[in-house]
């Protein structure tokens, strides 16, 4: 949600960073498949986005 105050943050809230990144991601690909310069044709954009997206997964660690 932008919001036009002054003194508003410019990020979204970190609890939407990855909601947002993903749109954006999405966005520029659909932008790059209007202009004929994308490399892939993708049937399901947001899903092609999000099954490259990173995963914070981290092996459990052990006190030694």
């Amino acid at each position: 949600m932008l919001r036009p105050d002054p003194g508003a943050p410019v990020l979204p809230p970190v609890h939407d960073l990855r909601e947002t990144s993903a749109a954006v991601a999405a966005a520029a690909a659909t932008a790059t498949a209007e202009d004929d310069v994308a490399r892939a044709d993708l049937v399901d954009v947001e899903a092609a986005v999000r099954a490259v997206m990173w995963q914070p997964v981290y092996p459990p660690v052990e006190a030694v």
